[in-house]
């Protein structure tokens, strides 16, 4: 049975990008394959317990911004936010990083220790049904899906665009992924 801890352990962090504040995380495993995890949440970037980066930053300009902070516009300044500065300066030159483990919080939060001392913290941080991550193969036919929302349930979807499927609740389908209170 797919579980997202079998797919992202031993992957590696090979790149990210970023559209205005939805994070995107490149995981490569051996084969070529790639695994894409969205955050439109929290999300954290960490170095020895010391923070790099964070999703918030997104809404503040780099250190070496000297304009007039009232007409900076973050949707308008990728590559000069202050989460890309840390991104660029604190992960870019350690890329790629070997997924060591990953563990799961109650409220869907994501937990990933990488080599080096790195790890990515992902905390949902609403009660609505907006999505708050999203974890997907990239570029096949057949999408593995992993969705968290705010309904404290984890739902798997795995489609076909020639061939819909309806896949019960993750929680369901794989021991240890979903925690429900």
């Amino acid at each position: 049975m797919l579980n997202m801890t079998d797919l992202l352990i031993g992957t590696r962090l090979s790149t990210y990008a970023r559209t205005l504040n939805l994070i995107c995380l490149h995981f490569e495993n051996g084969d070529g394959t790639i695994y894409c995890l969205h955050s439109q949440c929290l999300l954290r970037i960490m170095k020895d317990k010391s923070l790099i980066a964070s999703s918030n930053d997104v809404y503040n300009p780099c250190t070496a911004f000297n304009g007039d902070i009232d007409e900076w516009d973050w949707s308008e300044q990728v590559g000069e936010t202050l989460y890309d500065e840390g991104m660029k300066n604190g992960l870019s030159e350690a890329l790629p990083l070997r997924v060591l483990s990953v563990s799961f919080g109650k409220c869907g939060d994501i937990f990933l220790e990488l080599e080096q001392g790195y790890s990515i913290e992902i905390i949902v941080t609403t009660v609505t049904d907006d999505e708050s991550w999203r974890f997907f193969q990239m570029l096949h036919a057949e999408e593995i899906t992993f969705v968290y929302s705010g309904d404290e349930s984890y739902s798997i979807g795995i489609s076909n665009p020639l061939k819909p499927v309806t896949v019960p609740d993750i929680a369901e389908r794989s021991t240890g992924l979903a925690h429900r209170t």
